[in-house]
């Protein structure tokens, strides 16, 4: 019997694909914020920039094939994130 149920869903492979290259929204918003911080900080003459919340793993990621160094963490239940230079 085939399957002839229409759907708009990307393989699995694709997915995989799209989440590790950051092709999402979540990642592509985190990563402007993330840029415009770091561009800010260098403005500024400062040799760090975070802020709220975890980043995605694949703007960790490619922050730190540029060479940054990127920290998560929390206290007291706020979530944060550094990346230095």
């Amino acid at each position: 019997m085939e399957n002839k149920l229409e759907m708009n869903i990307p393989s699995a492979e694709v997915a995989r694909k799209s989440f590790e290259d950051g092709e999402y929204k979540k990642a592509q918003e985190q990563a402007a914020i993330v840029s415009q911080r770091i561009n800010a900080a260098i403005a500024n003459g400062q040799k760090q920039a975070g802020g709220e919340g975890f980043l995605e793993d694949p703007v960790k990621s490619h922050l730190e094939c540029l060479g940054y160094k990127v920290s998560n963490g929390s206290q007291m239940n706020e979530s944060y994130w550094s990346v230095s230079w």
